[in-house]
């Protein structure tokens, strides 16, 4: 199984090898004249190919045994971490509705940038959901972090403001330890 990577998305080639030998067969082209169909249409429709899972496509770009907690970016790969946020995120498999916004940026003694993202879901913020990108000369080298990958939040409104805001001690029961 042969896999590429076009305008930063995996495709994988079995079902683009099926439509080469369709071609080649049904309009009578040359082996040659097929390959360079095949490479004109996938330039041109690059959805005629299988898209790769999530987990696939971190696997794509990672060294291997890459884990969700920490990965290397394969050094033949030049991303940013712009990229990276916009591109890739969703390899991560967070919670539906989750952003990662920057919150500190720091660069060690070897020249690497360190920035660090607060996941939030729904723009409620995620208790120990942090991830760090780390890049040098502009390029991820390595990103390590946590996240939240299912949605664990009831959003449901149990009690009105008003009624929120009143002090409890009207409805406590205390106990008689007097008598």
């Amino acid at each position: 199984m042969f896999r590429f990577l076009h305008k930063h998305q995996m495709f994988d080639l079995t079902q683009t090898n099926r439509f080469l030998l369709f071609f080649k067969k049904q309009l009578n082209l040359s082996p040659l004249r097929a390959g360079l169909f095949l490479l004109l249409t996938m330039c041109v429709l690059p959805s005629t190919a299988q898209r790769l899972t999530p987990q696939e496509q971190l696997q794509a770009i990672c060294e291997p045994e890459a884990e969700l907690e920490f990965f290397v970016i394969r050094k033949d790969l030049n991303i940013t971490k712009e990229e990276f946020i916009e591109k890739y995120l969703h390899v991560l498999n967070l919670a539906p509705n989750s952003e990662m916004r920057a919150f500190r940026q720091e660069t060690n003694d070897i020249g690497i940038t360190m920035t660090r993202y607060q996941q939030y879901v729904n723009n409620i913020k995620v208790k120990g959901g942090d991830m760090v990108v780390n890049e040098q000369n502009g390029r991820v080298k390595y990103i390590n972090g946590r996240y939240m990958t299912k949605t664990a939040i009831n959003e449901e409104v149990k009690i009105s403001e008003e009624s929120g805001l009143k002090p409890p001690y009207n409805k406590l029961i205390l106990p008689n330890i007097f008598g």
